[in-house]
């Protein structure tokens, strides 16, 4: 029926917040029928709070040149679409695209592996 005597919860901590935020927890622990108190402690030890997003250097690098390679794209389309022919530095650079493209799918595919 009792806990423990190393069990009982005796130290405090204490928490600062804004009245809206007070209201906010008091309600959350009461659809799970616990204190506030208990509600914090159970975030606290099972680790829900939310940590930052951040991604992997490879990921944003990778990110970066999808955006130029669709910023690449874009332009050829635009002068497509208006009737334009691509001249001979315009080909050879959307060879290199070409050849980029291919070279990053072989990267997709070496990372999921």
């Amino acid at each position: 029926m009792y806990a423990s005597k190393n069990l009982r919860k005796t130290k405090d901590i204490s928490v600062r917040c804004t009245e809206t935020e007070k209201r906010y927890i008091t309600i959350r622990a009461g659809t799970l029928k616990l204190s506030a108190s208990e509600y914090l402690r159970e975030l606290a030890m099972h680790d829900a709070a939310k940590k930052p997003r951040t991604l992997p250097p490879g990921v944003l690098a990778f990110n970066g040149q999808l955006a130029q390679l669709i910023g690449s794209l874009e332009i050829i389309s635009r002068r497509r679409l208006d009737g334009d022919d691509l001249n001979a530095l315009e080909r050879a650079g959307l060879l290199t695209l070409t050849r980029e493209v291919k070279q990053l799918i072989q990267d997709i595919k070496r990372s999921v592996q």
